[in-house]
């Protein structure tokens, strides 16, 4: 938890101990007297014992480190694949509008042709 807060709010500010003053334990809440609870037990010991909460956390940890990393960064620039739904909007626009001309044009020519008789 600790190592995480570290990440969050910078090395700089957590002076870390070499040796482990609370050891990383995990539980599942049971109620009491439930007949599942020493089996969970059991198993939660075996993956204790094993490394793989360790492991885990190792690996959450590293993953929280990616995506801290990444917020730093700051924005990203903004590229023509942002844009593309932009540049399609104008061109129907364009494409509408030129329509339109044409549409204007055919039917004042033949308004004119009508009214020059």
């Amino acid at each position: 938890m600790m190592e995480l807060q570290a990440v969050r709010f910078g090395r700089r500010n957590f002076h870390e101990a070499r040796q482990t003053f609370f050891p990383q334990t995990v539980a599942i809440a049971c109620p009491q007297g439930a007949p599942y609870r020493n089996t969970f037990s059991h198993i939660l010991w075996g993956l204790i014992e094993g490394g793989f909460i360790w492991k885990w956390s190792d690996i959450e940890l590293r993953r929280f480190q990616k995506t801290s990393d990444e917020e730093q960064k700051g924005p990203a620039a903004i590229t023509l694949i942002h844009l593309q739904a932009a540049f399609f909007i104008m061109a129907i626009g364009f494409l509408t509008s030129a329509v339109a001309l044409l549409m204007e044009n055919i039917l004042c020519e033949a308004r004119c042709k009508r009214t020059a008789f």
